[in-house]
Parts: structure tokens; C-alpha cells; sequence
């Protein structure tokens, strides 16, 4: 889709490519022992000398974050490797207290997926780049002292299980961006991986947004947009970073690779910092972690324990609703009439009401099946996480 000004001679297309981070359903932290229960928990009360990054203290992998992983893999049609490693991502950040994260870069748990997305202008599909899991930082917390203005660090979601979903740069509206946000936060709680609930911050939507004439190959300066704590929100802050490039690119002022937040109050982005690469991070194999082999059947037998998901569930509840063939012309034409009048919006809407109150249902069935994934020494705890 291209975006023109009123007698501007060039069209620039919009390229978004979306990155959203998911906490975990798993009843402890990715790497430690510390309860992953942290909504009533007192600050810094769930915390351990692994999850404080304290020297010497080494981490063990949490089996069920990794079969979350590999079941959402299943899920969005990805391939999953024989063997995945851990990488550490090297930066400086208060809420980070090792210096360094421990994520996943060149060996993801899940790569080349897709999603098929609902939109006012029919299907699409939305192509996966990777799903890998990595632990979340601690979370900072700015306020007043004294009429000081200070950062208040809370460690209890250090170390907590996060998966992060990066989808190819193939979206070119905004309203796509937040159906692809929506549809995969129902596919995520129908095979019971997260609550992922956007208020909480259990999932979070960043979006990479850029412009580029229309009919050019290569891509215009990226722009990643955070902050956005509601579908309504990502909508609202992409259709306003897409308005805010196209004006600048047009006025002649340069673009900056960057971050911006987003402030739903006054309806636009604003500047956080400048945007690293991926060679700033600096990612090396974990030393601590020796890889992780995956064993063939357990995909297999992944794949048999899903429930029902949402893609298929809204075919099969299209197909009985659908004009039943009779020999009365005249009835199959008045309830072909019927089936027509009933907005895609109510339908939708219906849909998804049905689905989440099956959920919880769903996520049981998916937790009955175990994760056979074995290790190349390393050691997994106890599957009840």
C-alpha cells in the first residue's frame, strides 16, 4: 500500500515489521529456582544470587519455557533446529544486572513461521522470522522521593522466561500490525503458553517502522516504536510514525535510526535514544550453557497435544453456520441473504469470545503432553516448572 500527499510526485510504501516479547506460563524464572508468581509479590522479594547476575552463580534451563517455545513453533508452521544454543547479548542497562542477557541469536528454538491474519481488506499472511526464548530484565520504576526525582529498581522479573516473536519486514499498514497482535495473542492462549496480558506488560508490541519510495528494493531508515500497551495503541502509534516520516521525508530533514516511546496522552512518538545494531551487541556463545539437543519426536508428539487453534476453530464455525443446501431455491437464496448480512465485525467478535472462554480448557489439554527435549549436558529442572 503506498502513502501519496496531494500533488507530492513520489509514493513511499510503509515496511513494519513487529517484535513482541512474552512472559512465560511456567512456575518458575527461566534460568533459576525463583517463583515466576510475581503480580502481588513484594519488590525484590523473588530473587535468588542467579537472577541478581551475583558472580558464580551459574544457570539451569527451564524445561517448560523451552516446550512453550516449541509448541508456539509448531503453532505459526516454523522449523525447529536439532540443536539450538544460547548466546549472550552484551549491553549496559540499570535494569540488567549481569551486563549481559542470555538470549538466542544465530540458533533459534523456531524459525520461518507464518500467521494469517484477518484484515478489512481480506486475508494476509504475515511471515515469521524466528521465536526464540531469552530471560527478562528487572523492571525500573521512576517516580518521587522527597521531591527528588529517582529510579527505583525491582528485581522479581529478572530471569523471568520471555519469548520473543520477530516477524518478517512484509507489513505495510497499520491495521495489519495490530490484527497480526491480536491473532497471535489468541494463539497464544489457546495453547496455554502465556497469559499475555498487554496491561501487565506479559506482552509486549514494539514495531520497526520505515518508508521507502514505492516500486525501490531497498529498505529506508528504521525506526523501532515502543511503549505501546494496547492494540488500540499500536494502531494509533504506527498510522502517527508513518504521518511523522512521510512529513519529514518530504520537508527534506533526515531520518535517525532510533527508538521512540509512545504516549497514548497526547497521540504521538517521542525520542528514547538512539537504536543499536545487532553487531552492538557484541553476541558470543554462552559459555554456561552447553547446547540444546532437540529430539525429532517430541515435535511430533507437541504437535498431537495442541488443542483446536484459532484459525481452524473459525473455519469449522463458519462451516456450520453456513446456508445448508435444500431443494427450495427460495430458502437457500433468504438465508444466503442472512449469512451476507452479518458484519465481519460481529463475527470476529463472536469468535473470539468463544475461543478465550475455551482457553482455559486448551491450556490444560496442551500442558498434558511433556517436552522430550534432551540436552548435550546440560540439566533441565523438573518438568512441573
Amino acid at each position: 500500500m503506498g502513502l501519496a500527499t496531494p500533488g507530492a510526485g513520489v509514493v513511499f510504501e510503509p515496511i513494519i515489521g513487529i517484535e513482541i516479547h512474552v512472559q512465560l506460563r511456567t512456575a518458575s524464572k527461566m534460568f533459576c529456582g525463583c517463583s515466576n508468581d510475581i503480580g502481588d509479590a513484594a519488590p525484590n522479594a523473588n530473587t535468588c544470587p542467579v537472577c541478581l547476575g551475583l558472580p558464580g552463580a551459574l544457570p539451569v534451563i527451564n524445561r517448560e519455557a523451552v516446550r512453550h517455545v516449541l509448541a508456539t513453533g509448531v503453532a505459526i508452521e516454523a522449523t525447529t533446529p536439532e540443536v539450538t544454543r544460547w548466546d549472550r547479548k552484551n549491553y549496559f542497562y540499570p535494569d540488567l544486572p549481569k551486563g549481559y542477557q542470555i538470549s538466542q541469536y544465530e540458533l533459534p528454538l523456531a524459525s520461518n513461521g507464518r500467521l494469517v491474519v484477518e484484515t478489512s481488506r481480506g486475508s494476509f499472511e504475515v511471515g515469521i522470522t524466528r521465536a526464540h526464548l531469552e530471560e527478562d530484565t528487572a523492571r525500573l520504576q521512576h517516580t518521587r522521593i522527597d521531591g527528588r526525582r529517582v529510579s527505583l529498581l525491582d528485581y522479581d522479573r529478572s530471569g523471568a522466561p520471555l519469548m520473543e516473536i520477530v516477524t518478517d519486514p512484509v507489513i505495510h499498514d497499520a491495521e495489519t500490525a495490530r490484527r497480526y497482535a491480536e491473532e497471535l495473542r489468541l494463539l497464544l492462549l489457546t495453547i496455554g503458553a502465556s497469559h499475555a496480558a498487554m496491561e501487565s506488560g506479559q506482552m509486549r508490541v514494539e514495531a520497526n517502522v520505515s518508508l521507502r519510495p514505492a516500486g525501490s528494493e531497498a529498505f529506508g531508515t528504521r525506526v523501532e516504536v515502543k511503549n505501546m500497551n494496547s492494540f488500540r495503541s499500536v494502531e494509533r502509534a504506527i498510522e502517527y510514525e508513518i504521518a511523522r516520516q512521510e512529513s519529514a521525508l518530504r520537508a527534506g530533514e533526515p531520518l535517525i535510526q532510533e527508538t521512540r516511546g509512545w504516549d497514548d496522552a497526547a497521540g504521538r512518538t517521542y525520542v528514547m535514544r538512539v537504536k543499536e545494531s545487532s553487531e552492538d551487541y557484541r553476541y558470543f556463545p554462552e559459555p554456561d550453557l552447553p547446547p540444546l539437543v532437540l529430539d525429532p519426536a517430541s515435535n511430533a508428539a507437541l504437535r498431537a497435544s495442541l488443542p483446536e487453534l484459532p484459525a481452524a476453530r473459525r473455519v469449522r464455525s463458519r462451516a456450520r453456520i453456513s446456508p445448508v443446501a435444500s431443494g427450495s431455491s427460495s430458502t437457500s437464496a433468504s438465508t444466503g441473504d442472512l449469512s451476507a448480512g452479518v458484519s465481519r465485525k460481529r463475527r470476529k467478535r463472536a469468535s473470539r469470545e468463544l475461543e478465550t472462554s475455551r482457553s482455559g480448557r486448551a491450556a490444560r489439554a496442551a500442558r498434558a503432553s511433556a517436552c522430550s527435549a534432551s540436552t548435550a549436558g546440560s540439566t533441565l529442572l523438573p518438568s512441573a516448572r
